[in-house]
Formats: C-alpha cells, sequence, structure tokens
C-alpha cells in the first residue's frame, strides 16, 4: 500500500486520468488536487466550501470539481480556471459526456444541469426532490438520473422525458451497461433493478439493506452492487457472487422457484487475496 498524498480534511473523490498517469482528489478541505503517482503534487485548484466530486474529461485535457460552494469548476491541467458554473444550492457531483464537450451537475437543489465548455448552460432537468446520481450512456444520446423523490429518468440531451421508472424508495446509484442498452440501479427499498430503454424492468435483485451503489463490468455481463447490508455482490444470473468481510466470499446461485429469489450457498470460500474472486466469475 502507497500513500501518495494527504490533504487537511475528508477525501471525498478520487478519479484516474484517461492515461492512469495523473489522479485527481478533491476534498473538504476545499481542495483538488492532481498528483502523479510517485505522489508528487502537481497542481492545486481552490474552491471555497468542501469538494464533492472531480472528474476528468475522457480526452485527458480538463477536470472539472463540484463544490458545496454552489458551484461547477473547469480547470485546465495546469491548474488555469476555464470556467465556473452556478447552481442554487449545494454541487454534489459532476460527469463529462463521453465525448468531453458537455458536463453534467447534479445538486441538492434537485437540478441536473447541462453545461457546454463556454459556460453555456444547455438544459435544466428537475426532480421532485434531491438527486443521488447522474450519467451519460457511453454513446452520449442520453442521461439517466436517480432521486430521492424514488424515480429514475431517462432523457435526451434535449431535455425530453423519455422515460421514468419507479422505485418505493430513494434511487441512490445509477448505471448504463457499456451498449447504452440496459439500465442498472440500486435504491433505499434494499433492491438492484434492471431495466431496458422502453421502460421495462427486466430483472430484480435483493440486498438486506440499501443499496448504495451499482456498476457494470466492462463487458456488460457483470453487475456489482454494495449496501448497507455490508456486502458487494456480483450478479450473473443464474449465479451470483457475494464478497463478505474478512476477506469471505460466498458462491451461491439463486433458486428461482422461490418468491424471493433466495440465496444458497454452494461453497464457502476464504481467502487474503480478493483479486480470486475473477477467477471465479467464468
Amino acid at each position: 500500500m502507497d500513500i501518495i498524498g494527504r490533504h487537511n480534511h475528508y477525501v471525498n473523490s478520487v478519479v484516474f486520468s484517461p492515461d492512469s498517469q495523473l489522479i485527481a482528489s478533491g476534498s473538504a478541505d476545499h481542495t483538488v488536487k492532481l498528483w502523479d503517482l510517485n505522489g508528487r503534487a502537481l497542481q492545486e485548484f481552490k474552491h471555497t466550501d468542501w469538494v464533492t466530486s472531480v472528474a476528468f474529461s475522457p480526452d485527458g485535457k480538463t477536470i472539472v470539481s463540484g463544490s458545496y460552494d454552489k458551484t461547477v469548476k473547469l480547470w485546465n491541467l495546469k491548474g488555469v480556471l476555464l470556467q465556473e458554473y452556478k447552481h442554487d444550492k449545494r454541487t454534489t457531483s459532476v460527469v463529462f459526456s463521453p465525448d468531453s464537450q458537455t458536463i453534467a451537475s447534479r445538486s441538492v437543489d434537485n437540478t441536473i444541469r447541462l453545461w457546454d465548455l463556454e459556460g453555456v448552460l444547455l438544459q435544466e432537468f428537475k426532480h421532485k426532490h434531491w438527486v443521488n446520481s447522474v450519467a451519460f450512456s457511453p454513446d452520449g444520446k442520453t442521461i439517466a438520473s436517480g432521486s430521492d423523490d424514488c424515480t429514475v429518468k431517462l432523457l435526451d440531451l434535449k431535455g425530453v422525458l423519455l422515460q421514468e421508472f419507479m422505485h418505493d424508495d430513494w434511487v441512490t446509484s445509477i448505471a448504463f451497461s457499456p451498449d447504452s442498452q440496459t439500465i442498472v440501479n440500486g435504491s433505499g427499498d434494499y433492491t438492484v433493478k434492471i431495466w431496458d430503454l422502453k421502460g421495462n424492468q427486466t430483472q430484480e435483485y435483493k440486498h438486506g439493506d440499501w443499496v448504495n451503489s451499482v456498476a457494470f463490468s466492462p463487458d456488460g455481463q457483470y453487475i456489482a452492487s454494495g449496501s448497507d447490508d455490508e456486502t458487494v455482490i456480483l450478479w450473473k444470473t443464474p449465479k451470483y457472487y457475494r464478497v463478505q468481510t474478512m476477506n469471505t466470499f460466498l458462491l451461491g446461485k439463486i433458486d428461482n422457484n422461490t418468491p424471493t429469489g433466495r440465496f444458497f450457498t454452494n461453497d464457502l470460500f476464504d481467502y487474503n487475496m480478493p483479486g480470486l474472486i475473477a477467477s471465479y466469475l467464468n
């Protein structure tokens, strides 16, 4: 384990550059820091309140940061502020479009805002409550957002609502499949749900508590979900893989004949090398 650098308060966000040569970190100490892999601090960018989110543009030329100071800031890698965008309340997350030309920001003002690189507000989408997650589809044609209003909204870049999916509790996290044809989301209703772009729910998985984060594998074959039940689970119907505390994971399958798809253990493994999990995914 290598500690490459330190902030003076909580580190809220960290991200690699697309070429894997740089790391950007955002902190409650009001700064964004840019590091090389040897731990050398290359630049420091300033906000006036906690930095909640940082992202590299896919072309690797710029960094965007969001902050509790209600701003979204666009920087080049030399630390020069290129643009500053405003929300009405705290900014909680920022993300680039796949072509690096558009920035999406979300805020506790219940909005998602799309900006171009010249500082122009392109679109504003609204939920009825806080927006917890926003994602561009890999093909750059659509945006998905999840909110405390229990909805997932699928929109095109002009702001047209294409679909709306419902949960029974907060929607906490959203991700697109690599082919842009499927959406997965996690919720406070303990579920992971999978949808097609027409609004049809194609699968549902259960945790024992709130689901806080979901992600597709790069090949689109697996979904990972993390929960307040202290587990990370990898799903692939009809089998799934659970990573538990103490580096223990269970290999099992879903019994589709039960109402809830209960989990039955086939084998129990205890390894000190979590990377070995990948060898059991085939």
